[in-house]
C-alpha cells in the first residue's frame, strides 16, 4: 500500500508505453550537449588548478594514459547522468520528450542501480559499434543492453497522450 503523502509514482505495467530507439536517441543527443557543457565549465574552472600542478607528481598518468584531469572530467560528465536519473528519474533531455527511467515493476531506482546503469551499463552498450543501444529498436519492451543488465525501462510519463 502506498502512502498518500508520498510523491513517488508507481507505473502499472498495463498502462506503460515504452520509449523507442529514436526518441531515446534524440534525448541522448540533448543530454550529451548538456553534459558536454558541464564538462567544459569544469575544464575552464579547473584549468588554473591543473596549470599549478603541471610539474608535480600529480601531473603524470594515473591509470594507463589517463591523468587526474581526465578522471575528474569523466566523473563530472557521469555525475550529470547519475544524479539527474537518481533524483528526478529522468534527465533534462528525457524530460523534454516526457520520458522516465523506472525499474521493471515501475518503481523508483536505487542509487546503485542508477550508478551501474549509467556507467558500466552504458559503457557495455557502446562497446561494440553501439549494438547495445541499437537493441532497443528490436526488443519488445524497447530495452537497450544497459536496461537489460539493470532491469530498467524507459517509459513515457503518465501525462503524455499516446
Amino acid at each position: 500500500m502506498q502512502n498518500s503523502c508520498s510523491n513517488q509514482r508507481i507505473y502499472r505495467a498495463d498502462t506503460r508505453v515504452f520509449a523507442g530507439f529514436w526518441v531515446r536517441l534524440a534525448a541522448y543527443i540533448i543530454d550529451g550537449l548538456a553534459a558536454g557543457l558541464l564538462v567544459l565549465i569544469c575544464r575552464i574552472a579547473m584549468s588554473g588548478v591543473f596549470y599549478l600542478i603541471d610539474m608535480t607528481p600529480f601531473s603524470g598518468n594515473v591509470l594507463f594514459t589517463y591523468t587526474w584531469k581526465d578522471i575528474i572530467l569523466y566523473l563530472a560528465g557521469a555525475a550529470y547522468y547519475v544524479l539527474c536519473t537518481w533524483i528526478a528519474g529522468t534527465t533534462p533531455g528525457k524530460r523534454l520528450f516526457r520520458l522516465r527511467v523506472v525499474s521493471a515493476d515501475g518503481g523508483k531506482l536505487s542509487f546503485i542501480d542508477v550508478l551501474y546503469r549509467e556507467t558500466v551499463g552504458k559503457f557495455l552498450s557502446g562497446l561494440v559499434v553501439c549494438l547495445g543501444f541499437i537493441v532497443a529498436g528490436f526488443d519488445r519492451e524497447k530495452r537497450a543492453l544497459h536496461d537489460m543488465l539493470c532491469d530498467t525501462r524507459v517509459i513515457y510519463d503518465e501525462g503524455v497522450k499516446r
